[in-house]
């Protein structure tokens, strides 16, 4: 299962930004417009994983770990590393808040 989140969250980061460059061709005539049904298709996409969870979650996660194997190590290892940044940059934080908090 925490491979399965790690890959949700990279997948929805990766759906966000798709999602955004198609919109952004709607508006900047310098950048590739989306084709039909591009927008709708993604933002249905990242919907559904969104709402995605349990064996529902571990059953997409398995479908893209067998298809596309690389793919998905590579997004959980760089969903990983986000999470340590995260949890770092909150330490530091914390630590800043109350310098003489024990964490």
């Amino acid at each position: 299962m925490p491979k399965a989140r790690l890959w949700q969250r990279a997948a929805l980061a990766l759906g966000d930004e798709v999602l955004d460059s198609l919109k952004a061709g709607l508006t900047d005539s310098k950048l590739p417009h989306p084709e039909i049904d591009e927008v709708a298709f993604w933002t249905s996409q990242i919907a559904s994983w969104r709402r995605m969870a349990d064996a529902e979650l571990v059953d997409e996660y398995l479908w893209w770990a067998g298809h596309q194997p690389r793919l998905t190590a590579g997004m959980i290892y760089a969903a990983n590393l986000r999470e340590m940044a995260e949890h770092h940059a909150l330490r530091q934080y914390l630590r800043t808040v109350e310098p003489g908090a024990a964490i």
